[in-house]
């Protein structure tokens, strides 16, 4: 995905492609964070590196994926366009049958 992109849907699948959440057992171990020791006051806090390769090995072994929908960038005008096009095609026959029903009852 490059800059500009819009996200439609960003979740996680199982082996067979239904949306799961990684079960909390591999959170737990594989997953969980290094916790490094306090640092003296005066130091710079450490930055976070992510999770370990263990990971994403382990996460990889259980067959989870990461499944993201999305537009590109390019097709945001094309998009707006042709949302603009049926709003204006909808109010016009929209005012149409308000004329139509106006004039009928007022004749």
């Amino acid at each position: 995905m490059g800059p500009g992109t819009w996200t439609l849907s960003n979740h996680t699948v199982d082996a067979s492609g239904r949306p799961a959440d990684p079960p909390g057992s591999l959170l737990a171990s594989a997953c969980a964070p290094d916790i490094p020791p306090a640092p003296a006051p005066e130091a710079e806090p450490p930055v976070p590196d992510g999770p370990p390769e263990q990971c994403f090995a382990e996460i990889a072994r259980l067959g989870y994926k990461q499944e993201v929908v999305y537009h590109s960038a390019g097709r945001f005008w094309p998009l707006q366009w042709a949302e603009t096009g049926l709003f204006a095609v909808l109010t016009a026959g929209l005012t149409g049958v308000c004329f139509s029903w106006t004039r009928r009852r007022l004749f």
